[in-house]
């Protein structure tokens, strides 16, 4: 069980990043519309519910299922993903912006077209590559003890066990 707990604290710290990104747009957000003198923006208020949703729900369900299957996503594909979240948040950013002041922001839809298409290519790639759990490889165990330990057929502490009576299998 420790191991399960170890490793979804592993997997939830995107998670936390972006709960602590929501919490300072969310007062930024309030913070604008409390100094704006009329000015109003929705995308710089309504940033927090994307960051949010896309950021700290989908890490954390992301986390959930990745510990429940003994594994890690991929650091590339959660890279990814991360990256087109922060392009589409961008987007918000400079489309409030642009809103405020009254600019045109007919250009801001490639933020939003970058940003949407590197989410779901993260998604993509997290569902179909998955890292194996970095304690795991480091442990000088055999191969096959290494393969039954990673499709969760034994335990590590049953693989130690294995590992020190049968030796080298």
């Amino acid at each position: 069980m420790d191991d399960k707990l170890r490793l979804l604290h592993k997997n939830l710290i995107p998670a936390y990043a972006y709960f602590i990104l929501t919490v300072l747009a969310y007062l930024s957000g309030r913070f604008h519309t409390y100094f704006s003198y009329g000015e109003f923006s929705q995308s710089i208020s309504s940033l927090w519910i994307f960051l949010l949703l896309f950021g700290a729900v989908f890490n954390t369900l992301t986390a959930v299922v990745f510990t429940l299957l003994k594994r890690q996503p991929s650091r590339f594909a959660l890279a990814v993903y991360s990256s087109g979240v922060v392009a589409y948040t961008a987007g918000l950013s400079v489309r409030g912006f642009f809103e405020i002041f009254g600019h045109d922001k007919s250009l801001i839809r490639f933020y939003e077209f970058a940003g949407i298409g590197l989410m779901i290519i993260g998604i993509l790639l997290i569902v179909a590559y998955k890292q194996r759990p970095s304690a795991v490889m480091n442990k000088k165990w055999s191969r096959a003890i290494r393969v039954l330990v990673q499709n969760g057929n034994i335990t590590s502490e049953e693989a130690d066990a294995m590992a020190a009576y049968y030796g080298d299998i």
